[in-house]
C-alpha cells in the first residue's frame, strides 16, 4: 500500500497544463499576469460550476495566497507534501492525503508549499445538491468536515484505488475536446464525490496534534463574532500576554488575530446574505457597529460592494 500512496503522476500526463479553466464546454489555458498568478485566480469564479486543476510541473505552480471563495474544495496532493492552515488549525498532508473545505472556511497554504505536485477541485454549493439526491447528498462531508474539524482524510485500499482512478479520468475528461466531454466530467465528478464521502464515513481521517490552547482562542473567536473582540481582552480571558497570544495564534492558524476575526465576520455576514438577511442586519449580528466600515472591509474582501454583490447574487439565482 505504501508503493500506492507514493505513487506520482506528474510523468504520466503529457504535456504539462499551469492553469486550466473551463468555459461553454471548453477547456483554456489560463494567462499568467504580472504577479504570476492566474488572472482568473485573482478575481475568482462567478459562472463555472465546478472546476479542475493539477500542478505536474512544480516550476508552473503559481504563488497563491488565498484560497477560491464560493466553492466547496477537494485538494490532494500526489508527490510531495502540504501545510494548510484550516479554521485555525494546522493540518500537514501527505501524498494522496484529502483536504475538505466549505465555501465558509477559513483555510491557507503555507508559502513553502509551492513545489508540490497537487490536485485541486472546486464545486459551487448549489451545483452540489444540484447532482445530488435524497438520501445521497454529495455535500454531507464537506459539512461534517466543517463542523468536526475533521478536514483530512487519509485513504487506503479501495477507497485510494479509486479516488486515484476518479481524480486521472476527471482530469481527463476536463482538459478533453471530443464529443461527451463536459458529461464525462460530471460523471466523474460526482464518483470522486461519492467516494470522498465514503471514505469520510468510514472514518478514514488523519490524526493532526493541535496547540489546544490556541484551539480554545480560535472556538471561542467563532462563537462570539457578534461581541468586541479585542486582542487584549482576549489575551487576559486565556492567560496570555498579548505578544505570545499574537505569536501563537499566527503561528497556528497563519493569520493575525485581526485579521482572522474580520475574515471569519465576513464570512459569518457572507451565509447570512444567503438565508435572506439583510446586509445592514447580517453585519451588526456580526460584530460591525459601524456600517461604512462593513461596507469598506466587504468590497475590499468581495471586490464588489454590498450592493453589487447582491445583485450578482440574484443574477446567479442564488436569492
Amino acid at each position: 500500500m505504501q508503493s500506492i500512496r507514493n505513487l506520482s503522476l506528474k510523468n504520466t500526463i503529457e504535456p504539462p497544463v499551469k492553469f486550466l479553466y473551463n468555459h461553454n464546454d471548453q477547456t483554456f489555458p489560463g494567462v499568467i499576469s504580472v504577479d504570476n498568478r492566474p488572472l482568473r485566480e485573482q478575481r475568482g469564479y462567478d459562472g463555472e460550476d465546478f472546476f479542475f486543476f493539477h500542478y505536474p510541473d512544480p516550476e508552473s505552480v503559481p504563488v497563491r495566497k488565498a484560497l477560491f471563495r464560493d466553492y466547496c474544495r477537494v485538494i490532494v496532493p500526489v508527490d510531495g507534501d502540504l501545510l494548510f492552515r484550516v479554521e485555525g488549525r494546522t493540518f500537514p498532508l501527505q501524498s494522496w492525503d484529502v483536504l475538505l473545505l466549505t465555501e465558509n472556511d477559513i483555510a491557507k497554504a503555507d508559502g513553502d508549499s509551492g513545489n508540490t505536485e497537487y490536485y485541486e477541485v472546486g464545486i459551487k454549493p448549489a451545483f452540489l445538491l444540484k447532482l445530488s439526491l435524497p438520501g445521497n447528498n454529495l455535500r454531507t462531508c464537506f459539512e461534517q468536515a466543517s463542523e468536526s474539524k475533521r478536514h483530512v482524510l487519509r485513504p487506503e485500499g479501495e477507497y485510494l484505488t479509486r479516488l486515484q482512478y476518479c481524480l486521472d479520468n476527471l482530469e481527463k475528461a476536463y482538459t478533453g475536446s471530443e464529443f461527451g466531454c463536459k458529461i464525462s466530467s460530471h460523471a466523474y465528478l460526482m464518483l470522486l464525490l461519492v467516494w470522498v464521502n465514503r471514505c469520510f464515513a468510514a472514518g478514514m481521517d488523519g490524526i493532526f496534534p493541535q496547540d489546544t490552547e490556541i484551539s480554545r482562542v480560535v472556538d471561542y473567536i467563532d462563537e462570539h463574532l457578534a461581541d468586541d473582540l479585542l486582542i487584549d481582552r482576549l489575551a487576559e480571558r486565556f492567560g496570555f500576554s498579548k505578544y505570545t497570544l499574537m505569536h501563537r495564534f499566527k503561528e497556528q492558524t497563519g493569520f493575525a488575530v485581526h485579521h482572522y476575526i474580520l475574515q471569519k465576520r465576513l464570512r459569518k455576514i457572507h451565509a447570512l446574505i444567503l438565508k435572506g438577511y439583510p446586509f445592514m442586519e447580517a453585519s451588526a449580528r456580526c460584530g460591525f457597529s459601524d456600517y461604512s466600515c462593513f461596507v469598506r472591509a466587504f468590497t475590499k474582501y468581495y471586490g464588489l460592494s454590498p450592493r453589487k454583490y447582491y445583485e450578482r447574487l440574484k443574477r446567479q439565482g442564488r436569492l
